[in-house]
């Protein structure tokens, strides 16, 4: 988040959801708190919007593209990301951020953010139905302006 005051990313079409449920995964958050976290060279601490799970099933082209898809309407849900005052266990200045998504109460959502190459990850923990981790990238990227 170095720089920016807002996210706007998005999962690669997952072919296999398992845990996650869902294809693609939204997600756009905003800053709302400037503070910095204790132990964190951070110039924000709270963000907040939405993350959209797509159900959606689609045929990929040979770039993995999607091509033809289901007609389902994504589900938005409301977000509020909280930067934690995790230490990185391999000391590789990642951050940890808490994702609390409203209305999903039986799974876990984390952010991992890594400054030092503006990459992003979600972890998702079902609890018995598994977990999965997913690199997400910025919207812009993969789709048309």
């Amino acid at each position: 988040m170095h720089g920016h005051h807002e996210l706007d990313l998005e999962t690669l079409y997952i072919t296999e959801p398992g845990a996650l449920l869902s294809h693609t995964i939204r997600l756009h958050l905003t800053v709302v708190d400037r503070g910095i976290a204790p132990g964190h060279h951070h110039d924000h601490s709270v963000m907040t919007g939405t993350i959209a799970f797509d159900r959606n099933i689609c045929q990929l082209n040979e770039w993995g593209d999607r091509t033809i898809c289901t007609l389902m309407a994504a589900i938005p849900h409301d977000a509020r990301a909280t930067l934690t005052r995790t230490a990185d266990p391999h000391a590789q200045g990642r951050h940890l951020w808490d994702l609390a998504v409203e209305g999903i109460d039986d799974m876990k959502f984390h952010l991992v953010e890594y400054p030092s190459a503006d990459l992003w990850t979600l972890v998702v923990s079902a609890g018995d139905k598994g977990a999965a981790v997913v690199p997400l990238f910025p919207r812009r990227l993969l789709h048309k302006p």
